[in-house]
């Protein structure tokens, strides 16, 4: 669902590939270990309420 609302936005075919390929996997590659690392001095359950929260506001930013 997440492509044919960058459709809807406006967004070129180009511009959704990059997105979600190339801007979507760099994204993973550097927010997987920085989560690994944060994780263990906030424990699981207040890092899984902090990233929540971060991943609302990155969606309604957009």
């Amino acid at each position: 669902m997440f492509q044919p609302l960058l459709v809807d936005l406006g967004f070129s075919l180009a511009d959704i590939g990059l997105l979600t390929g190339v801007i979507g996997f760099s994204a993973g590659m550097v927010g997987a270990p920085l989560a690994g690392v944060l994780i263990t001095p906030l424990g699981r359950k207040r890092s899984l309420i902090i990233f929540g929260i971060l991943q609302s506001v990155a969606i309604a930013v957009t």
